[in-house]
This record gives C-alpha cells, structure tokens and sequence, in this order.
C-alpha cells in the first residue's frame, strides 16, 4: 500500500461510517458496550482511588458541558473524559477484546464527552461507539497480542509490549465519528494523537509484584491524548499523515512480537469485531478469568461453604503465572486485581462482584485472609498450547481449572473458555447476564430508566448525562 494511503482509507472508513451500513446486532452490542461501561463507571467511582482521580481530572479543562461520574455539573470535556475513562477501567471490571487488552472504556468516554459538548444525538453517539470500538479492535489485532510463542507453544510475554495504543485510537475515532469530523481532518488527529501514545510499559508490569494504580497504562490520559489530537487538527495544527503505516507505524512501533498491520485494513464494512468482545464477570485480570469460571462452577453446584474448604488450587496459563498473579499479600489497589488468593477468597466467600472486592473491611477480613492460605497454584501444561487456537491474533481458548477439596470430597473442573467470551454457547454472555451485572453494580432502580433511553429511539442525551453525574464519587 503507498505511503499514507493505509492511514487515508483508515480514517476515510471510519468518518463517514453511518449506521445504516452497522448489523443490527452490532448496533445491539455497541448498546451493551455502553451498558457494560457506565456499570464499570459507576463502580470505579465508588472505589478508593476515586477522589484522587477527581483531583488530578480537575487539571483539565476543555469544551465545557460534559458529564463526570460524580461531578452534578457540566464538566470540561477534557477533564470528563480522562475521569470517566480512568474510573471506568479503574476496577478492571471493563470488558476485554481477546487480544488481552481494553479500549471500550477509551470508546465510550470520548463519543460521551463529544456527544454532550456537541449537542449530538443519540444516534450520533452510538455510530461514535461503534466506530471507536471497531478501530480499537483492528489497532488492537495490528499490534498483536504481548506475548512471544516458540515451537507452538507460548514462551512468555514480549520484551516490549504495551497496551495504550488501541485506547487512543479507539478515542480519537470515537470523538471524532460522534462529531461528525471530516476524514481529512481525522487523520491529522490520528498522526499527532498516535505520536503521543504513552510509552508501551508492558514489561515493566509483567514482571511487577505491587502494582501500580495507573496499570499497564492510563486509560483517562489516553483518552485525553485523542482529545488532545482531536483539538490540535481542528485548529490547524498538522502530524503524521501516515502514522498507521510502514515499519515507524503505529502497529510495529509498539514493539509486539507479532504486529499484523493488514488487520487495520483487511474486511473493512465486512468483518466485524464487536461481537467478539468479551464481558468480564468479576473485577480481575481477564488472564485469570477461564479458572475463577470453572472454580465459580464447582462452588455453586456443589454448595461448598467457606468454613469446609481445606485447599483451592488453581490451574492457570502462562500469561497468568507472574509473581503479581501469585501474590497472596497485595499491598495496592491494583494489585488486588490480579492476585488469585485475593479473588479466590471473595469468590468462595460469595462477596457481590464489584466495588465490596477492594472494601479494605472485607478484602483483610479474617475470613479472607484465611482462604488466601488456603489457596496454592499450579501450571496447567495444556494451557500453554493456545496459541494454536488463536484466529486475526485473537487468543480464543485459554484454558483453565481449579480443584476445591474439603474434609468430604474433591472437585477438579477445566474449562477451556471463560464466563463472557463469545466463542461457546457455555460460556457466551447475551443481555440478560449483561444487564444482571449492570443491576448488580448500580441497582435494578437505578439501572431500569438508563436501559429504556438506550434502547428506545431516544432524542436526547439528557437521560444519560443524569445517570453519570448521579454516580458516587466520593470527592
């Protein structure tokens, strides 16, 4: 492809992507993507690092008359967008495209930001969705998964990986379908957004015990950065008009050990990633997710109690056997998310999944700690051989599984797929369990009016911007 064409036919595809030309049931998951989030949203804001996010979220300004979880009134569109996309991946509760990397929350924040600034519609808004997601996807399979096979088999994370890029780009074409921006234009922001990508800092977290808060990247300043992009090319300002392309593009510069760059282009209008998103049923590493679903499994059909449980043992993948998976003591926030003692003991004490997890009271309760205890992990030796199954660099089939043993008895069970992703009727997660988990985080109250203006031929925003800025955020 001629120099620069790739990144004109991207930023062409995506401007003038009408919902006429979207299947109806990736309009419906665009829909859910929504719903999913702004649960993720409302639970990020009531966690314990929300009001320093508002505080560093006060830095910005920006178009004004954007709504911020917690914040009664308009907000610079700046300053909405960075808190509502940090609280929304706050909890690591957001979905997962099965690359092994999230930018809904990316998507959702900015086509909000802009459709409230902008006085859009509603339509205008989900098209924004849509097409932020899509490019996402595509950024997200072009840079490939982080992590090196050898003989077959996965051999451990890249040197260099980074997980940043696909949340800028799914932003910055987000904001800019929502608003109607021309092609033209979209690329320019894409070239200077795509040149201030956060550094890709994979590594440094792969190999971390105590994470932390901001995680394998700010989601908040990557939307900020596409907002950032989007602003510099509407007011003249020029980047790389090829910043999708070529050896320096962004794909290859990300450093993955096996970057697709035909996968930005391939099947465009034909091939569609919404679909293949997956939801997350608990506010973890979606790495840990195929044995926390078998171990979830063995709890509820065989009612095992808290007090009769003697060990729990996880058998986990490659991709989630680092020291910060094994660590039974997590110190910070973050890294509660991605300890399997910790996620253990909320399960098999049947915590609600959502905010209670990271409530100090419950995560260092006795109760807790005890089961942290009793918790060991083991390699699943057939796990490492998914790379096999993989399809457009998307990690299918992970295994897992997990054995519970008490005083009377001992289950082991395996699963091959994870609660949420859509590869298996078992598995698959259609509206009802979407909106039982938005339900649960926000209440069915609460949940019942955001659902009928989402799915009605609604004409104003103004349903939405009530439920965002009613999410409790204690600053």
């Amino acid at each position: 492809m001629t120099a620069g064409n790739g990144t004109r036919r991207f930023a062409e595809f995506f401007s003038t992507l009408a919902l006429e030309a979207v299947p109806a049931r990736v309009q419906d998951m665009g829909r859910w993507l929504m719903v999913d989030t702004l649960g993720c949203l409302a639970a990020g804001a009531q966690a314990a690092p929300a009001p320093a996010i508002g505080h560093v979220a006060a830095l910005f300004a920006g178009r004004p008359g954007a709504s911020q979880a917690g914040q009664p009134a308009a907000q610079g569109t700046m300053r909405a967008a960075y808190a509502n996309a940090r609280f929304a991946n706050l909890l690591d509760f957001d979905e997962t495209y099965p690359v092994g990397v999230h930018f809904g929350i990316g998507a959702v924040s900015a086509a909000i930001a802009a459709a409230e600034a902008h006085a859009c519609t509603p339509r205008d808004l989900l098209a924004g969705v849509i097409a932020g997601y899509e490019a996402g996807a595509r950024m997200a399979c072009a840079v490939g998964p982080m992590m090196q096979v050898e003989d077959g088999k996965v051999a451990g994370f890249s040197p260099v990986w980074g997980v940043a890029a696909p949340v800028v780009v799914a932003a910055c074409v987000a904001y800019a379908r929502t608003t109607g921006l021309d092609a033209a234009t979209l690329r320019q922001a894409l070239g200077i957004a795509g040149a201030n990508i956060p550094l890709p800092i994979g590594r440094k977290w792969s190999e971390a015990e105590h994470l932390p808060d901001v995680k394998y990247c700010d989601a908040g300043w990557c939307a900020a950065t596409a907002l950032h992009g989007i602003e510099s090319a509407l007011a003249g300002l020029t980047g790389f008009a090829d910043i999708l392309d070529g050896p320096g593009g962004i794909p290859e510069a990300c450093g993955a050990a096996m970057p697709a760059p035909e996968q930005l282009h391939d099947g465009l209008g034909a091939r569609w990633h919404l679909p293949d998103l997956t939801f997350k049923p608990w506010p973890c590493c979606r790495f840990m997710h195929a044995p926390l679903s078998a171990l979830d499994r063995i709890l509820s059909r065989h009612g095992v109690q808290p007090a009769d449980i003697r060990e729990i043992v996880i058998h986990t993948g490659p991709l989630a056997d680092s020291r910060r998976f094994r660590n039974a003591s997590p110190r910070t926030f973050a890294s509660h998310q991605f300890s399997y003692a910790h996620v253990v003991a909320m399960m098999a004490l049947g915590v609600p999944s959502g905010p209670r997890w990271f409530d100090p009271a419950i995560a260092h309760s006795p109760a807790a700690l005890a089961l942290r205890d009793k918790v060991r992990i083991e390699r699943l030796a057939r796990a490492d051989d998914f790379a096999g199954a993989m399809v457009d660099n998307q990690i299918r089939a992970m295994p897992g599984g997990a054995t519970v043993r008490t005083a009377a008895s001992t289950w082991t069970l395996e699963c091959d797929y994870a609660d949420g992703d859509p590869w298996d009727e078992s598995s698959r997660y259609g509206p009802e369990q979407v909106r039982r988990k938005f339900e649960g985080i926000v209440g069915a109250a609460r949940a019942r009016p955001l659902l009928a203006w989402l799915f009605d031929d609604a004409s104003s925003l103004a349903p939405l911007s009530r439920f965002i800025r009613e999410s409790n955020d204690a600053s």
